[in-house]
């Protein structure tokens, strides 16, 4: 076999892992909501591991209609801002289906984890943590870091360690190289199941960007959405940490 026709197998193998994981780019969230809003970090990480993998994007998207048909076109909130929609409605058991599921007349809205949405922003709070910058500023501080850590992780029904990875990759802050969680999913695609054969950085970025012309999306979306897919399925061993990262000193 030729090393062409050996890369367009590897070529095919990835897009095929993408379409059957991921699912179709309509269904994605885009990575660039939750860079400058907490509250949708908050939400997305929480709902993400409620059910299927396209499930999460659906309560921030409802989230977001709710917002915007309150007047508020750019959704930048702070997870005071997501409390107040608590507030405003009467807790958490009407907010499941009255924001969570905002104007979608079917669905079960017991899958709208409202109660643990509405403690880690409650628990956020508490450390004077509204915005991303806060928490992009905290992560900076070992011990601030811990401390948050740990709040998130006793909120109600709040996940393990991989999902406050999974918050603190959404809202832009450092201790995660998302990078290695493409290798991984590349690896896994390809059937590899040796270190030595896992394939380097430049031919990842070739996959991720054929991967992304077949489906009809950008590189950044797809290798975003990818990060998510790892970040819910791995174990909280698994997660690549910088070396440096404060959550890896608890």
């Amino acid at each position: 076999m030729t090393s062409t026709a050996e890369s367009a197998d590897a070529t095919n193998a990835f897009v095929r892992a993408v379409r059957v994981r991921l699912g179709e780019p309509r269904t994605w969230t885009r990575h660039d909501r939750f860079h400058d809003s907490l509250a949708l970090c908050i939400i997305d990480a929480v709902q993400s591991t409620a059910a299927q993998y396209d499930k999460s994007v659906l309560t921030v998207d409802r989230y977001r209609a709710y917002r915007c048909a309150q007047g508020v076109e750019d959704v930048v909130d702070g997870a005071r801002d997501l409390l107040r929609t608590f507030e405003q409605v009467g807790g958490s058991l009407v907010w499941s289906g009255k924001v969570g599921r905002y104007k979608m007349p079917y669905g079960d809205a017991n899958a709208v984890r409202a109660m643990a949405i509405q403690d880690a922003a409650e628990r956020l709070r508490g450390f004077g943590v509204d915005t991303v910058e806060d928490l992009r500023a905290a992560a900076h501080d070992p011990e601030r870091h811990r401390a948050l850590r740990d709040a998130w992780l006793s909120a109600s029904s709040a996940t393990d360690e991989v999902n406050w990875a999974y918050l603190l990759m959404l809202a832009g802050a450092p201790g995660v190289l998302p990078g290695s969680l493409t290798t991984s999913f590349a690896a896994d695609a390809l059937g590899i199941a040796h270190a030595s054969d896992v394939p380097g950085p430049r031919k990842v970025h070739a996959l991720v960007a054929a991967a992304a012309d077949a489906i009809g999306t950008t590189p950044v979306e797809l290798e975003h959405a990818v990060w998510r897919w790892e970040l819910n399925r791995v174990s909280p061993a698994a997660i690549p940490y910088a070396a440096a990262a404060p959550l890896a000193a608890a």
